[in-house]
């Protein structure tokens, strides 16, 4: 009894084992992280990791693959920052002096995360269309900005003037009125604002050459990548997606072999 137990079990096992293909896939992900007015601004990410395929029949299968990827965004911030003597001026009834800081700030943010797609296969012939979604986790981040500040007043005032009545008064006049120009480089890994989770839907084509594959996705995320998006547009992750895969198991297409038989003369 035990040893038909034991052949069931092998026999279920290997039929399982010649439905199933796996293998690692590397490649990158092309995204659009600005759009200009003299045309789109495209950024590379990387993508990589490993997949598995269940054939349910031969021209229906099922793929789960864990991958890290990688995806940017590219974002505009504007502020204008009001200098500590407006107020003063106001109550001395003096108008018209512009004493703001204008703040203009161009930054690109780097989302890493870890993703399992979930994805229905259609097979013909060498061709597999699949169509799925897909889940996100954000496990780390980096922003850089570039932040460039602007007062006009500052730049029509020469306090070095000053120094000539008292040295003292150009340092008080300064701790009041910042710089005429002024640009700042910021780098943070920072997580606040991010959301960390993302979900989305996956389509693409693969074009499988014996053991390898050539992978072409898009993905179209259906949450925004900011925890907190009120004042701004929906913003989500979507771009292009190229890979190479290998596969093991059943997934290794054969050539076709051809048998050179001579007639007997």
């Amino acid at each position: 009894m035990k040893f038909i137990l034991l052949l069931v079990t092998l026999n279920i096992s290997f039929s399982y084992a010649q439905k199933l293909k796996f293998g690692p896939e590397i490649g990158f992900n092309l995204i659009n992280v600005e759009t200009q007015e003299i045309g789109d601004n495209f950024q590379v990410g990387w993508h990589t990791g490993a997949f598995s395929e269940y054939e349910l029949k031969k021209w229906l299968g099922v793929s789960v693959g864990l991958y890290y990827t990688q995806k940017k965004h590219g974002f505009k911030e504007s502020e204008i920052i009001p200098s500590s003597l407006s107020f003063l001026l106001a109550q001395q009834g003096i108008e018209g002096v512009d004493l703001n800081t204008y703040s203009e700030t161009n930054g690109r943010v780097t989302l890493n995360y870890l993703q399992l797609p979930i994805l229905a296969i259609f097979k013909h012939k060498n061709f597999n269309l699949k169509l799925g979604g897909y889940f996100g986790y954000m496990f780390n981040t980096k922003t850089n900005r570039k932040e460039v500040k602007n007062t006009p007043f500052a730049s029509v005032v020469d306090l070095t003037a000053l120094t000539e009545i008292d040295p003292t008064l150009t340092e008080l006049m300064g701790s009041f009125i910042p710089q005429a120009n002024e640009t700042n480089f910021l780098e943070s890994t920072s997580k606040s604002g991010l959301s960390a989770l993302d979900y989305g839907l996956k389509a693409g084509v693969t074009y499988q050459v014996n053991s390898i594959g050539f992978n072409v996705n898009y993905i179209y995320g259906l949450a925004d990548y900011r925890s907190s998006s009120s004042t701004d547009s929906f913003k989500n992750n979507s771009y292009y997606q190229f890979s190479l895969s290998y596969y093991f198991g059943k997934g290794s297409l054969k050539k076709p072999s051809y048998s050179n038989s001579n007639p007997s003369i």
